[in-house]
């Protein structure tokens, strides 16, 4: 065990195992998900608790898209974070005609809505996690968090990745030096399919940027280069021992012949503390006329309409929009009362109505059949 190593273990032994992830999918799961190994866990937790540190962050992404299926596609915005909850505003990198998109996450629900529709949507959940659904949903809206790439492999959190297949695969940890020159902790992933000749992923973490993920990759059982690669370059976020991506490269693809990549820069905007009404529904400034689609827990969806800054139920307002737009239209002046609407003559005029009905019945009630009169007895 190397001097560096054996420090990081004894620096993160005991205290950090309280550490919470703050991770973009809130994590639930507990210490012992991690692989046994120790050397592995400690690596895991000096990278979380550089995460944890950022507690408030605010930054602006702009990046480029290129996918032979799409072509060049620009996306960005500006992204929040308070601990694991998160809002964009932001064009995501889905496709040129991936519309703009606000939504908010916080500890009771995701909300999205898309720029130019009728329609928002809410979903809640009972704490302290989503349901697999509803991060299901978030994948297009909260798409290449800059921050994951930071802290896990672009799309989940070093720990969920580690965690998988735990007791099957091998890992190993060593001090590294990556293609600059950089000194790295070099964490390898070896699974049953290419164990023992090369591992199937592998992290570099930067132990001068509290071990965040500088390069991840993924590797084939063909003996090649990487089919899948991110590098990072960090940046201070602010706050002492804090760090973030300053660009994100990630090439997929790489042995076809046109790869699929994203480059993404990260800028700084603020790394103070952010009010909470960043993350909730009121943050996608929605306008006067949308309707919102909301999911509770039980799953029974309801339409909601907004009155006077009030969200309720779309059944109960229509009665109250009509007598709202009613009240709001100017009274025109009486128009003159027609003849049989005068009082003197209603009766009057109803009663010769009546009685040319009761005319028109007696002349088209067919004739009785005569009965011979009864003799008396």
């Amino acid at each position: 065990m190397t001097p560096r190593l054996a420090t990081l273990i004894l620096a993160v032994a005991g205290g950090l195992s309280a550490v919470a992830t703050a991770a973009t999918r809130p994590s639930t799961a507990p210490i012992d998900d991690l692989p046994p190994d120790p050397r592995v866990r400690a690596a895991v937790l000096a990278n979380e608790q550089t995460r944890a540190r950022l507690t408030s962050f605010a930054c602006e992404i702009t990046g480029v898209h290129t996918d032979r299926g799409i072509g060049r596609d620009t996306f960005g915005g500006v992204r929040k974070y308070k601990h694991a909850w998160q809002s964009v505003d932001w064009k995501p990198p889905r496709g040129p005609r991936m519309m703009r998109c606000r939504a908010v996450l916080n500890s009771a629900y995701y909300a999205t809505w898309r720029a130019d529709t009728a329609v928002a949507y809410q979903y809640e959940y009972d704490a302290p996690a989503p349901s697999e659904d509803i991060v299901n949903r978030m994948e297009i809206e909260f798409a290449h968090d800059p921050l994951l790439y930071a802290f896990g492999s672009g799309r989940q959190t070093l720990r969920q990745m580690l965690s998988i297949h735990r007791h099957t695969n091998r890992y190993s940890v060593e001090d590294a030096t990556d293609a600059s020159g950089r000194p790295v902790l070099r964490l390898s992933v070896f699974t049953p399919m290419t164990a023992p000749k090369q591992p199937t992923y592998v992290y570099d973490l930067d132990p001068a940027c509290g071990h965040a993920v500088v390069r991840f990759a993924m590797y084939g059982n063909s003996g090649e280069g990487p089919a899948f690669e991110n590098v990072v370059d960090l940046q201070p976020a602010g706050p002492p021992d804090t760090w973030v991506p300053r660009r994100v490269v990630e090439s997929a693809e790489m042995r076809s012949r046109a790869p699929r990549t994203i480059l993404m820069d990260v800028r700084v905007l603020t790394a103070k503390p952010l009010p909470d009404t960043d993350f909730r529904l009121a943050a996608l400034a929605l306008p006067q006329s949308t309707t919102l689609i909301r999911t509770p827990p039980s799953g029974r969806t309801e339409m909601l309409t907004r009155v006077n800054g009030v969200w309720l139920p779309t059944r109960l307002t229509l009665p109250l929009a009509r007598a709202a737009t009613t009240a709001s239209q100017p009274t025109a002046p009486a128009a003159p009362a027609s003849r049989l609407a005068q009082p003197a003559v209603a009766i009057p005029v109803a009663a010769a109505l009546l009685l040319l009905l009761a005319a028109l019945a007696r002349r088209h009630r067919p004739a009785r059949a005569s009965v011979p009169p009864v003799p008396p007895p």
